[in-house]
């Protein structure tokens, strides 16, 4: 009576089946953190516009505020209005809003106060008309605005909250527009917040190698 050998490993029909399981779970998996960074982005950015309007409304209404160190009676309207004041130069990106002496434009650490403050990581906040890894904007009045950050060809005030890519790559976004200024200066809040997908190029190999170079020359 003969033996039956006994059959070791997988088939290849096997293995193209389990194969395709493990891709299937891999692309259910990426999905979802994909979802789950978009909904990341709209919930700080819907964060952010309702406390851009929440101190707006504060500078409408002539919101009173009592410094440290000050009577009651001493309690009136902040001389430099309130602002927002973002920080990226801390591990964790977060803004502040502040209530402003007007002793100095924008966020002053030593004479200024914070309302409160809100972490943005794990995304990022920039300018997106300048390079400012840290940045201000202040209401003033309703339509008078101070702000170290740069105005588009449109005159517009905005903002990105993205997710952290590194130095390149591809990800999520949602723009906010803070204000728009108008020929005669003065500057109009309409909010407005829009959402999509951004990119930053990998450095090219030259450019790296022209970078290595230069820093490898003599001074």
């Amino acid at each position: 009576m003969k033996k039956s050998k006994k059959q070791k490993g997988f088939s290849f029909i096997e293995l193209i089946i389990a194969v395709s399981i493990i891709l299937i779970i891999a692309a259910v998996f990426v999905v979802n953190v994909r979802l789950n960074t978009q909904e990341t982005v709209v919930t700080k950015a819907d964060k952010l516009a309702s406390d851009i309007r929440y101190i707006r409304n504060l500078v409408i209404s002539r919101a009173e505020y009592q410094f440290e160190g000050q009577a009651e009676e001493e309690k009136a309207y902040p001389p430099g209005g309130y602002g927002v004041y973002f920080n990226g130069n801390l591990p964790q990106h977060k803004y502040f809003l502040f209530a402003d002496s007007g002793e100095t434009n924008g966020y002053q650490g030593g004479e200024d106060e914070i309302l409160y403050e809100v972490l943005v990581d794990p995304l990022k906040v920039d300018d997106q008309n300048g390079s400012l890894k840290s940045f201000w904007f202040t209401f003033v009045s309703e339509h008078e605005v101070r702000s170290n950050m740069g105005l588009g060809p449109e005159f517009k005030f905005t903002l990105n909250i993205r997710e952290d890519v590194g130095n390149w790559g591809s990800g999520y976004q949602a723009t906010l527009i803070l204000g728009e200024m108008s020929s005669d200066g003065y500057v109009w809040s309409n909010l407005g917040t829009s959402y999509g997908t951004f990119n930053i190029p990998k450095p090219d190999d030259d450019d790296d190698r022209d970078r290595d170079l230069m820093m490898d020359l003599p001074r």
